[in-house]
């Protein structure tokens, strides 16, 4: 249990006869808000006031210790916090004096929410856990509410893209769809997200319901169609998926391995489900033009359409590849 006075902070471990000060290491502003997390009770947040010093502090040893996580944060008061109810707890949001601030690792570095939202003063946050709505209140402003959005952190290799003996991948964009578990398997949302160089990279989908089912559907610019295996469900506000990790990962084995991992076959150029003669003559057509760029038959990402990207697609082509899914 903790209180506050101005810029003070005590702690009671008997259910508030006694309290003890754990003001140590804090700037000496005024404390606006103090938020224990809910299945961690020795991770503390704490807001301040004030210009000039940290506005955000965090602990991990109920209140022991206190460090600085306002990261790049503008220096303006902070009113009130949220651990947001994902898996890895790095997802905080803050309420200032200057917006809302969001961060997804722990405050290292943090993103100004601003779309929808008056400028002014934000002064409280909360949270329903029933409909996962967040709830802003703003000073002269009113009211304001938002879904929290569902995280997919996913991972997945692009064969032409993947470098096996260096571990890594060009990185690239890739649409992620959620689409319903049974017939006629309808998509319900789609998040557009740039993967990094090791294959991850996290989607949010303000779509999905808690509890039900949704196949994972991966489409790349120059790559097979890919679906999960079977459909996944969010049992909580997050979800982790490897395509990666095995073969049985994809619905119908439809990856290819590359050194230890699984990646989706590269080559399905003209996005017709199937890698065939029809994609040849347009990977070919532009070798012999000597394109360059970021274009669609450069099948293995080096911005270079040439021999080595014609041999993918013919490779693919004699394998018959195409995409596999539930319908």
């Amino acid at each position: 249990m903790y209180a506050t006075s101005g810029s003070s902070i005590f702690k009671s471990t008997n259910s508030g006869t006694t309290y003890t000060s754990v003001t140590t290491g804090l700037p000496g502003k005024t404390i606006t808000s103090v938020y224990v997390h809910p299945d961690s009770p020795n991770v503390v947040l704490l807001t301040c006031s004030g210009f000039g010093t940290g506005h955000i502090y965090k602990s991990t040893d109920g209140a022991a210790s206190w460090q600085n996580i306002s990261g790049n944060l503008p220096d303006s008061p902070a009113n009130d916090v949220l651990i947001l109810p994902y898996s890895n707890t790095a997802l905080y949001l803050l309420a200032t004096d200057v917006g809302i601030f969001v961060t997804e690792n722990w405050g290292s570095s943090w993103i100004e929410l601003a779309a929808g939202l008056p400028n002014t003063v934000a002064i409280h946050l909360d949270y329903n856990k029933t409909t996962r709505e967040i709830f802003l209140g703003t000073h002269g402003r009113g009211i304001f509410k938002t879904n929290l959005l569902f995280a997919l952190n996913y991972s997945v290799l692009i064969e032409g893209f993947y470098n096996s003996s260096t571990n890594t991948m060009v990185p690239d964009t890739v649409m992620i769809y959620l689409a319903k578990a049974s017939s006629p398997f309808t998509k319900i949302d789609s998040a557009k997200v740039l993967m990094n160089s090791s294959g991850t990279s996290t989607a949010y989908f303000a779509k999905a319901v808690r509890d039900s089912a949704y196949y994972l559907v991966i489409k790349h610019r120059n790559s097979i169609e890919t679906w999960s295996a079977a459909a996944q469900t969010f049992n909580s506000f997050d979800l982790v998926y490897d395509f990666t990790s095995a073969q049985n990962k994809a619905y119908g084995n439809n990856l290819t391995q590359k050194g230890s991992k699984w990646c989706i076959y590269s080559g399905d150029v003209n996005q017709d489900g199937l890698i065939d003669l029809s994609d040849i003559l347009i990977v070919d057509s532009d070798n012999l033009n000597f394109v360059t760029g970021y274009v669609v038959t450069d099948t293995n990402g080096d911005n270079l359409v040439d021999i080595t990207d014609l041999q993918l697609v013919s490779s693919n082509n004699l394998l018959f590849i195409s995409k596999i899914t539930p319908y």
